[in-house]
């Protein structure tokens, strides 16, 4: 770094006042750019956390179940909907999305660059069995919802969409307890909080219940 500024410095005639200001300007750089990365994560937190309180009773985040084969696997968002149950996987994806149901990898494509990503679909489906497995009589779907700068104008996988189709796909919650029809699900929700537990502490079971 300290060569090329030399280099930079002997190119253009530059002092050595400019070249204390540039480190300083890289050194400032370095700390505000984490900083401004963290705080666009934490309003995609915000923003998804209310898209699916609007759409659920209850729900549990990053929980454990014992996998439909074998071993155990992590499930970052279940929610009691109206619906019945429904699997969340979030994407905070920009840019064109390049895939298809039979696709083992996705692209991406974003300010002229260009990277791949594992189809997410089959972690998905291993995620509903494993519910599904603890919950015999309710509905299950799956859904991996992408933030609303992903683009799949070249054709939507299956179980994928973002967040305002989730919102137009489900029924937004009736108050605290809704309907009979929600309520018929109690039963096996209960069993499914039984059967999770916070991957961060076994202990703990980390559920978030929505209004």
């Amino acid at each position: 770094m300290e060569q090329l500024l030399l280099q930079i410095q002997g190119w253009f005639g530059l002092t050595a006042p400019w070249q204390a200001g540039v480190v300083a300007a890289g050194a400032a750089l370095l700390v505000v750019l984490p900083l401004i990365w963290l705080l666009l994560r934490g309003r995609r937190r915000v923003t998804l956390d209310q898209t699916l309180a609007q759409v659920s009773y209850q729900r549990m985040t990053d929980v454990v179940l014992p996998k439909a084969d074998d071993g155990e696997i992590v499930v970052e968002h279940i929610l009691l909907t109206e619906r019945g149950i429904l699997v969340v996987e979030a994407r905070d994806i920009r840019g064109v999305v390049f895939g298809g149901d039979r696709m083992h990898d996705w692209t991406v494509m974003h300010e002229g660059r260009r990277f791949t990503m594992a189809n997410p679909q089959a972690g998905l489906y291993d995620r509903v069995a494993a519910v599904k497995q603890v919950v015999k009589d309710v509905p299950v779907e799956g859904r991996i919802v992408f933030g609303g700068e992903a683009d799949f104008s070249k054709g939507v996988p299956s179980h994928v969409c973002t967040e305002k189709e989730l919102l137009a796909e489900l029924p937004k919650v009736r108050g605290k307890t809704g309907s009979q029809t929600r309520h018929a699900f109690d039963n096996q929700w209960q069993s499914l909080r039984d059967a999770a537990f916070d991957w961060q502490d076994r202990g703990h079971r980390s559920i978030t219940p929505t209004s």
